[in-house]
């Protein structure tokens, strides 16, 4: 994969909606899952300015799922199914499933959610 330094918008949302949508499923969402989506990002090339766009955008997401989830669950997979056919939308999926084990348990509604983010960006949902 490719350096994703230089990002657009869109995929840098598109990455904290998937995420905040996987780790909020279970309504636990801590601060060890904000370090690991930082060092994911890390790892991927993003300067610590990128990186802390995306956690806030990540925590943005994940409040506003905690607190009223249905319309913001909408809204978070629009963001994510607008990165459909892109050639990083990989990397949305592959942020979704650091999100799956980033409390270090994998719960059924994480890997349905995961399956929603593959099939939003038009992946195969048994690559999940």
């Amino acid at each position: 994969m490719s350096s994703m330094t230089g990002k657009d918008a869109a995929l840098v949302e598109a990455i904290a909606a998937a995420y905040a949508l996987v780790s909020a499923v279970d309504s636990d969402i801590d601060e060890q899952a904000y370090r690991r989506l930082r060092q994911w990002a890390k790892d991927r090339g993003m300067t610590p300015e990128e990186q802390a766009t995306l956690e806030q955008r990540c925590r943005d997401f994940s409040q506003g799922l905690l607190t009223y989830s249905g319309p913001n669950r909408a809204v978070a997979l629009e963001r994510v199914a607008a990165l459909r056919g892109h050639s990083q939308s990989v990397w949305v999926l592959d942020a979704a499933r650091v999100a799956v084990v980033a409390n270090e348990r994998v719960t059924p509604e994480e890997e349905m959610t995961l399956q929603r983010v593959a099939e939003s960006l038009g992946l195969d949902p048994l690559e999940a």
